[in-house]
């Protein structure tokens, strides 16, 4: 594929408009009704200009546009500069402003199936984005038009149709070879000055070097103004579609789609942003190109999956940075395969007192691995009776003492969750001061104690810690494994320490934080799947870190470095050292937050929110 000036304007063509929401929202119609009801993929704005006041009180755009981080933002503003100056060079545009064309209303973009079909019969789908352009009308008239006169000027072709009184500009290329030589200095000059002023990393101009080189546009792009919204689409049948629903034409839209009646009920009604993958809608898409999906789908459980609907609301009010809601439907009757795995049993969302309070972040997640395990072979029986065979009897393993151990009986069905992981840092942050830990839970340890000392006999090092075998592993000092009474652990020595003095009590921990106190009563008590991070805490152990010179980012951990020094790598290994000078000014927009997934009747909930913390612990 040629790197070209062609290449780049027909990428433009169908990106360039996608920007930030601003100005006022004129517009009061669902963006919803302008996608088509078989609709795969769907992203909705109802209304740019509250979602745009909303985001300028988050706590990322705050920090963005505060004077005394100016310098560290510098760097983002200057190559987002300079990419404009390079679209409006290649468009011939008088200045980089002649960009600025921001929709002023709803929003809506979606993948659908188009009315045209292949040559074997099957839907084509397109992509299509309509935007309300309020009083950027005419300035998006006439950049359109530029685009268009550029795309011509090499080598491309234009046409005109009318549909329902409305004028549709369709621009096609020629179709190029797929043996072409890519032009790597017209890359090197595009990749110079998109960061002329700017200090990265070579491999960083490299990557951006790489993705323009292999970017392949489409070879047909359409579009048209209705009213005051622009429809760009990635051919003609689906601009021919929106304008239809656009003039009233067509009252079966998305808007009164299953997928939207879940997402109203079950997300924020006062949403910024609306997310939907259609899943019965995709799968459909599935079975049309692959005859031979259907058997696959049924047999692994897929047939259950309705659509996953998301909203996130931003800054609702000066204690929550955002909001997000979501839902995925699970049709009822007998679930098998994936539909039961992902229906895990909810727990309490606090953790347990074997979590401590100085995480950095911390996971949790009631997976039950036989019940895994055993849908897999369930699935692969369904499809293949002989290799679900094949899967059982090669979870038998032979032992030094002669005997065999059934990984499957004796280990994995004596797994019973949860699935836990944490990282945790404590000042003064020397490398014994980062731990962390995976956790598995079970009913019996006979089997794992099995495998650990049958399989893995002479690779590990039993002792004693507070009454508990613990195994070292002499090729990564300071890792432990240990069987406690409830608990499979990996973990660095005092990680492990903590768990191993904590294990049974309730109370303190992270629990007992006031931090996590306060973004958890925020989500629902019952969970399966909790995910909480502090951005401040990793902030003061990311500065530590950079204050005592260890920040290497280039640098990879050598063979053989204790585990605790390797979690201290970890987290400082993308550090600028100069974010020393910045981390106060960093600190007020540090945020905690919080993901939790919970099991109802007819589905999995899922809940994400995030708060403003302030300090340094």
């Amino acid at each position: 594929m040629t790197f070209n000036v062609r290449n780049t304007l027909r990428l433009l063509a169908t990106t360039l408009l996608i920007g930030i929401c601003a100005g006022q929202a004129f517009a009061k119609d669902n963006p919803a009704k302008w996608a088509p009801k078989n609709t795969v993929l769907y992203v909705g704005v109802p209304n740019c200009d509250k979602m745009v006041k909303s985001l300028k009180k988050t706590a990322l755009y705050k920090m963005s546009q505060d004077s005394d981080l100016s310098e560290a933002v510098q760097p983002f503003k200057k190559f987002f500069e300079n990419a404009k100056s390079v679209m409006a060079e290649e468009l011939g545009l008088d200045s980089p402003k002649d960009l600025e064309v921001y929709p002023e209303g709803p929003i809506a973009a979606y993948l659908a199936a188009s009315s045209q079909v292949d040559d074997d019969g099957v839907p084509l789908h397109g992509i299509a984005l309509i935007m309300d352009m309020g009083e950027k009308l005419e300035a998006t008239r006439s950049l359109s038009k530029k685009i268009v006169d550029a795309c011509l000027s090499q080598g491309g072709n234009k046409d005109k149709k009318e549909v329902a009184g409305t004028s549709v500009t369709i621009v096609r290329f020629k179709k190029e070879g797929d043996a072409e030589e890519i032009n790597y200095a017209r890359v090197e000059e595009i990749v110079e000055k998109l960061f002329d002023g700017v200090e990265v990393e070579q491999t960083v101009k490299m990557g951006v070097a790489q993705v323009l080189g292999g970017v392949k546009p489409p070879d047909e792009f359409a579009f048209a103004f209705s009213e005051s919204r622009l429809i760009l689409a990635s051919d003609f049948a689906t601009v021919s579609d929106a304008i239809k629903r656009l003039n009233g034409k067509d009252d079966d839209t998305f808007a009164s789609s299953k997928a939207m009646r879940s997402l109203r009920k079950r997300c924020s009604k006062k949403a910024h942003l609306q997310f939907v993958f259609n899943t019965p809608e995709f799968l459909d898409i599935v079975k049309s190109v692959r005859p031979d999906a259907s058997k696959q789908i049924s047999a692994s459980g897929l047939s259950a999956i309705g659509p996953f609907v998301m909203t996130t609301q931003f800054a609702p009010s000066s204690k929550l940075d955002f909001v997000t809601k979501g839902y995925l439907e699970i049709d009822g009757g007998e679930r098998v395969g994936i539909a039961k795995i992902l229906l895990m049993e909810n727990s309490k969302t606090a953790p347990l007192a074997t979590v401590p309070a100085d995480v950095l972040w911390y996971a949790s997640m009631n997976l039950n691995p036989a019940v895994v395990l055993e849908e897999v072979i369930a699935i692969t029986a369904r499809i293949d009776p002989a290799e679900a065979d094949q899967m059982r009897a090669g979870m038998v393993m032979p032992l030094a003492d002669g005997s065999t151990l059934d990984i499957r009986k004796e280990v994995v069905a004596q797994m019973t969750g949860p699935l836990s992981m944490m990282m945790n840092a404590r000042a003064p942050y020397a490398a014994a001061d980062f731990g962390a830990y995976i956790h598995l839970g079970h009913s019996s340890r006979e089997g794992i104690n099995k495998l650990l000392t049958g399989v893995f006999a002479g690779m590990l090092m039993p002792s004693d810690m507070m009454g508990q075998t613990v195994y070292s592993v002499p090729p990564v000092p300071g890792l432990s494994l240990a069987v406690t009474e409830k608990a499979f652990l990996v973990a660095t020595k005092k990680a492990a320490e903590n768990y191993i003095r904590e294990e049974g009590k309730s109370g303190q921990g992270l629990a007992d934080d006031k931090t996590f106190k306060a973004v958890v009563k925020r989500v629902p008590k019952k969970t399966c799947m909790v995910m909480y991070g502090d951005s401040r805490r990793m902030l003061a152990a990311q500065e530590a870190i950079a204050r005592m010179g260890d920040a290497r980012p280039n640098s990879p951990p050598p063979f053989g470095m204790p585990a605790s020094a390797f979690v201290r790598w970890a987290i400082g290994q993308n550090i600028d050292p100069d974010m020393i000078k910045h981390a106060d000014a960093m600190r007020k927009y540090q945020t905690s937050g919080i993901a939790t997934i919970s099991t109802e009747s007819d589905g999995l909930r899922f809940d994400l929110v995030a708060i403003p913390v302030r300090g340094k612990k």
